[in-house]
């Protein structure tokens, strides 16, 4: 009787093993839910006070991705998929002053936001059970972009006190300054365990996001996301 237990609950384990893992011809629906860790290259900004001059490098931004994939198991270490991924984007600086006049700036808050529908087009291998490596390509349409910042002036009294003014948030839409389209190599692991795919990616960007060529900026993304598999 005991013996006859074992081989059963060993056969219902390595059925749910083999269903975990998409058989090769098969078709499946992966929404996914995750978070962003964004940047641009070549963004920065110059700060001149007290005669000293300082170079700002923007950093990292969170933002959220959601969407989903239509993957196909080619065989079964091969797999292709076709996304469809609403993604928060940008960059931020830290808060500075700068001398314009005779007079001090601060700014504060200056984060730019910049919200694409992203559609990959990415290639899998399994390397082992679980674990797959991928890489493929991204074509990013631009929805929305938009600056955000807080000025506030500061002037210097005789005494050598300042006196502050209140910050004043200002919102602009860049969006006519921005390319349309944009252009990205995802690189990626993946480990998936009953149907829960855990996904990290670096999201390469090829395009500069800029209309003009002044200033040359590149999407720098850092993805990671949870999907689940619905295998059709």
């Amino acid at each position: 009787m005991m013996k006859r237990l074992f081989f059963l609950i060993a056969g219902m384990t390595v059925t749910l093993v083999a269903q975990a893992q998409p058989s090769a011809g098969s078709f499946s629906v992966i929404p996914r839910l995750g978070v962003n860790f964004a940047n641009l290259t070549n963004n920065e900004v110059v700060t001149d006070l007290m005669n000293q001059t300082q170079t700002l490098k923007s950093r990292i931004k969170p933002g959220v991705v959601a969407g989903v994939d239509v993957e196909y198991q080619a065989t079964n270490e091969l797999s292709l998929s076709l996304g469809m991924h609403y993604s928060q984007q940008g960059s931020r600086f830290p808060d500075f002053e700068r001398k314009d006049d005779g007079l001090v700036e601060g700014f504060s808050d200056w984060h730019n936001d910049f919200d694409y529908l992203n559609v990959p087009l990415v290639f899998g291998y399994r390397i082992v059970k679980g674990f797959s490596v991928k890489a493929g390509v991204q074509l990013g349409m631009l929805l929305s972009a938009k600056e955000h910042v807080s000025y506030t002036e500061i002037i210097p009294l005789e005494d050598g006190s300042r006196q502050q003014g209140d910050a004043v948030p200002r919102e602009s839409d860049i969006s006519e300054t921005c390319k349309k389209v944009d252009l990205s190599i995802p690189l990626g692991v993946s480990y998936e365990f009953e149907n829960v795919i855990i996904d990290a990616r670096y999201l390469f960007g090829l395009s500069n996001i800029y209309k003009t060529d002044l200033v040359k900026s590149r999407n720098s993304v850092v993805q990671l996301s949870v999907g689940y598999r619905f295998q059709l």
